[in-house]
């Protein structure tokens, strides 16, 4: 019965939709939905239900952790910590079922979301790979507990008895990096990173947001409370790599529906800088109900869904609904064990179809008798009694944003009146009424793939789609409106800006119906200079004729995130960020400025090698078959990456080109599309590094 009641809602949304959208009505990017959190459940679960997942109206699901330790029926905390950086074949399901969910997902419009472990490893060695026990890529051996008053804390000293990962070492980001792709190409849409306000930022001389958080993906991070330090400043650069999470908003809204009251309240990181279009929003998470003293795991569902109706029809922001296990204790809750289906729902379903036929119109937050209305400017509003209880209520129309009419509650099917001032009718037994007109669903609108998002090539290609509209027009930073027809338009941004916010403004029309709106896309410089990058940085050891002395290096030119040197290479050398006195080891290894190997190693022009900073670092030399001689080296301090090239292989090219020309490290052409690895591309006089993924 449940069912049939959803599918009636759902196929009503489809009879509206247009081609370019899915049966569903669901929206093409993940932030303008919401998304349903599959809590320790299988994929073959999940496919199992991908149908009534999408009658209920839900953009996206989010998978618990796949990187081992966690077998189906072993405890659900298992998860979070992982093996290693790679889908291992224990819990959810394996590689393979992972790719034919994402396959049958996407039938639906439903993407499909990972939750990944990147700041920390588990504790015991027999349950990670052994790469992880080398000490080199932890934060300290010593396990540390973490002081929340120190932001440095937070980011270096551990969650537990196991180690946190040292995310500024090149290593690490690779390894997570190069897991996030493979991801990306079993079909997975979505990354959930799990403590990710322990993960330093760029700001903090960490590179790895920018190298893990790869485009043409949707990221968000889990920061529970506040970061830490400037929260304003920390947050926005955290919204700059990723959408993240506002738990203190949730425990606002959850603590208004407890005590049987209304809010409107803000969200609380949009007050501190982060617009709405980077929030995720939840009345509940796998923490607030899993985790011994869990503030939820006690809270009955029906008030859950209040609380989370309340974020969940907002502009910009999406929503998780965690679909919970059966069993609350912290022992009993395993992996495997399909959770609640209470997401099928009427009232559930309602509400995202809200969500969804809104998009990013204008909200306004009103209140009154203890109920809370939000009114949307596409023509629709959700009501939220307090307390639950089925009642006649008379509440504000805020902004005059629901069209005077007559409307059926498309929860519990009662009738309500609107004016310009007020709204009047019966909200059913489970006190959320959700009211739109028909003609919702047929409003003129553009979708924007992708949607708003952060990204880091030249320029980004957007197709803008028309849905229930014959013209539309677009705006780039407020410049020329351009008008098109067709069913879809291309156009690319982020062209002569090096960073920086973009807004694409739009509009779509028919007959005399217009709607508009606005995404803001974030351009991140990928040849910015790292914080933590010195002013100077020096060639220490056997090149252009020098020996072994702590006063003795060849300075290297910086340019943007790279530091090179021409040098003819005699034996072994090291770096520093600066010189010592001579003959004075002692002082020069404890100094903090010394860079290099943890054993001796081989370069050549095909094999880069990843230095970090160490006291009395081991020392580089060329690899056989690579002859003493002059070379450029470059290192890139992104990645703390030493490569060689020969320094007449780029120079003979003519540079009267404004087209891009690539060349291997050794000056042979290369064309495009380029194989993964490191490039020279030059574009009229301007020659730079780049690194194909």
């Amino acid at each position: 019965m449940i069912r049939k009641s959803i599918l009636a809602v759902a196929l009503s949304l489809a009879a509206f939709a247009a081609p370019a959208q899915n049966a569903y009505g669901i929206p093409e990017n993940i932030q303008d939905g919401n998304i349903l959190h599959c809590f320790d459940w299988t994929f073959e679960q999940i496919t199992e239900e991908l149908p009534a997942i999408a009658e209920a109206g839900f953009g996206a699901v989010q998978l618990s952790p796949l990187q081992g330790n966690c077998a189906s029926g072993a405890e659900w905390y298992y998860a979070y910590l992982p093996a290693g950086f790679r889908v291992y074949s224990t819990g959810p399901g394996n590689a393979f079922q992972l790719k034919t969910l994402c396959a049958e997902a996407q039938k639906y419009g439903i993407k499909i979301i990972v939750d990944v472990v990147a700041n920390h490893i588990n504790g015991a060695s027999s349950n990670r790979e052994a790469i992880w026990n080398n000490t080199e890529y932890w934060h300290s051996p010593t396990y540390k507990g973490i002081n929340y008053n120190s932001r440095s804390s937070i980011t270096n000293d551990n969650l537990g008895d196991y180690p946190d990962l040292n995310s500024e070492h090149a290593v690490v980001r690779e390894a997570v990096a190069k897991y996030i792709e493979t991801l990306k190409s079993y079909g997975v849409k979505g990354i959930r990173w799990d403590a990710a306000k322990h993960i330093a930022l760029p700001s903090e001389c960490s590179q790895f947001w920018p190298d893990v958080t790869l485009d043409g993906l949707w990221h968000y991070g889990e920061i529970l409370d506040g970061p830490g330090g400037n929260e304003n400043a920390l947050l926005q650069e955290y919204a700059k790599y990723m959408s993240i999470t506002d738990s203190r908003y949730g425990n606002t809204l959850l603590n208004a529906i407890r005590s049987n009251s209304s809010t409107t309240v803000s969200g609380i990181n949009s007050l501190k800088g982060v617009a709405p279009a980077k929030l995720v929003y939840w009345a509940e998470s796998h923490d607030t109900y899993a985790n011994n003293g869990g503030a939820t795991k006690n809270v009955s569902q029906a008030v859950i869904d209040r609380a989370w109706a309340l974020g969940a029809c907002r502009q910009g922001a999406t929503a998780l609904y965690l679909s919970r296990p059966f069993k609350t204790g912290y022992q009993d809750i395993k992996m495997g064990v399909k959770g609640s289906t209470n997401f099928t729902e009427p009232h559930i379903a309602a509400v995202n179809h809200l969500r969804n036929a809104m998009g990013d119109t204008p909200e306004y937050l009103a209140q009154a008798d203890g109920t809370t209305v939000i009114t949307r400017g596409g023509g629709g509003a959700c009501i939220v009694v307090g307390n639950g209880q089925a009642k006649t209520v008379s509440v504000p129309n805020g902004g005059s944003l629901l069209p005077a009419g007559t409307y059926t509650d498309q929860v519990a099917g009662g009738r309500f009146t609107v004016t310009a001032s007020t709204i009047s009718g019966p909200v059913g037994s489970t006190g959320i009424a959700v009211l739109y007109d028909e003609s919702v669903l047929t409003a003129p609108r553009l979708s924007l793939e992708p949607g708003a998002t952060s990204f880091t090539s030249e320029t980004l290609s957007i197709t803008a789609t028309l849905i229930n509209a014959s013209t539309g027009w677009y705006s780039i930073n407020g410049a020329a409106r351009v008008n098109f027809s067709a069913p879809s338009a291309t156009f690319s941004i982020g062209a002569g800006i090096t960073e920086g916010q973009i807004t694409v403004e739009w509009g779509a029309k028919e007959g005399s119906v217009e709607r508009t709106g606005k995404a803001v896309y974030t351009k991140i410089d990928p040849n910015a200079a790292p914080a933590d990058m010195p002013a100077a940085f020096y060639i220490v050891g056997e090149v252009n004729g020098n020996s072994w002395d702590p006063a003795q290096g060849v300075a290297m030119q910086r340019s943007g995130a790279l530091f090179t040197a021409t040098v003819s290479i005699d034996g072994y050398f090291s770096f520093a960020k600066r010189l010592g006195t001579a003959g004075n080891w002692g002082d020069f290894n404890t100094s903090g400025n010394r860079y290099g190997l943890p054993a001796d190693g081989k370069i050549s022009m095909t094999t880069p090698v990843t230095i970090s900073q160490i006291d009395d670092p081991q020392a580089i030399a060329l690899a056989a078959g690579t002859p003493a001689g002059s070379y450029t080296v470059t290192v890139d301090w992104r990645n703390m990456q030493v490569s060689l090239s020969d320094p007449s292989g780029v120079e003979s090219v003519e540079a009267d080109k404004a087209e891009p020309q690539y060349f291997t490290l050794q000056g042979m052409p290369a064309k495009a599309p380029l194989a993964p690895g490191f490039y020279i591309e030059r574009r009229g006089t301007q020659v730079r590094k780049i690194r194909v993924r």
